[in-house]
C-alpha cells in the first residue's frame, strides 16, 4: 500500500536506539497502525512527512503478520512491545516528555510508565487541548531537552507536527505512538499477588500478551489490502 516497514530484530533495535540516544540530532520513530498506512495510501504529502522517521516500526502485529507464520519471524520487532522490552533494557535513566491530545492521556501515560518503565523519568509533558501556538510546544519540550519525546497525537497531526519542527526540537529521539497506546495500556493489567509471590511476572505478561489477540481488526485490515490489490489490478 505504499508504505515501507522496517523489520528489525530485538536487539538490532536495542543497538540503535542506544545510538540515536547519543546523538547529536533528533532522531524519529513512527509506529505504524492501520490508520496511518490507509492516511498515507490515499496523500502523498502524508506519506512525504512518514519518509522524516528514521525507522518506521509495526504498531501492530498484524501489519507484518498478514501473510505469514510468526515463527517465520525469529526475533523481529512486530509491535510496541518491542519498544517496551527496549525501553526495560536501557541501563541508564532517561528523561522523558509527552505530547499528548488532552490532560487525561497525558496522567494515563505517565501512570503506566511510573508502573512500566522505571528507567523512564517523566520531567515534562504537553496537552494539545490546551494548544495557544507550536512554538508553546516547541519551547517547553527545550525548556527541558528531554531525551525521549513520546507523541501520543492523533495521526495525521503527529507526523505533520514533527516533520515541520524537527530541526527545532532539543531531544535525541521523537516516539511516535498515536493510537497505540490505548491497545498498550487496555493489556497491562497488575498481576495478582500470588504470581507476584512465586515471582511469574514475565509469564503473567506474556500470557496476557497472548489473550490479547485483535482477530476483528487483523480481518478489518486484510480486507482493505484486498480492496487496494483489486484496486490496483483493475487500474
Amino acid at each position: 500500500m505504499g508504505v515501507e516497514v522496517d523489520l528489525l530484530s530485538q536487539d538490532y533495535l536495542q543497538a540503535i536506539t542506544n545510538e540515536y540516544l547519543e546523538n547529536d540530532r533528533l532522531n524519529i520513530y513512527f509506529l505504524l497502525t492501520t490508520e496511518i498506512i490507509e492516511a498515507a495510501e490515499a496523500d502523498e504529502e502524508y506519506r512525504k512527512c512518514l519518509e522524516e522517521a528514521d525507522l518506521l516500526l509495526p504498531g501492530e502485529e498484524h501489519i507484518i503478520t498478514l501473510g505469514q507464520e510468526l515463527n517465520d519471524l525469529p526475533d523481529v520487532a512486530l509491535n510496541y512491545n518491542a519498544l517496551l522490552d527496549m525501553a526495560k533494557r536501557l541501563s541508564e535513566k532517561k528523561v522523558i516528555f509527552f505530547l499528548c491530545q488532552d490532560m487525561q492521556t497525558v496522567k494515563r501515560a505517565e501512570r503506566y510508565t511510573k508502573e512500566n518503565l522505571p528507567n523512564f523519568n517523566v520531567q515534562g509533558s504537553y496537552s494539545y487541548e490546551d494548544h495557544l501556538g507550536d512554538e508553546q510546544i516547541i519551547n517547553s519540550i527545550n525548556a527541558i531537552t528531554p531525551d525521549i519525546i513520546i507523541s501520543t497525537l492523533p495521526t495525521p497531526l503527529q507526523e505533520q507536527w514533527i516533520a515541520e519542527y524537527r530541526t527545532k526540537v532539543n531531544a535525541k529521539l521523537y516516539i511516535g505512538m498515536g493510537g497505540v497506546l490505548d491497545a498498550m495500556i487496555s493489556e497491562y493489567k497488575e498481576p495478582p499477588q500470588i504470581i507476584k509471590h512465586f515471582h511469574l511476572e514475565g509469564l503473567y505478561s506474556n500470557l496476557r500478551r497472548s489473550m490479547t489477540n485483535k482477530p476483528l481488526r487483523t480481518r478489518i485490515f486484510k480486507r482493505k489490502v484486498e480492496q487496494y490489490n483489486n484496486k490496483k489490478g483493475e487500474e
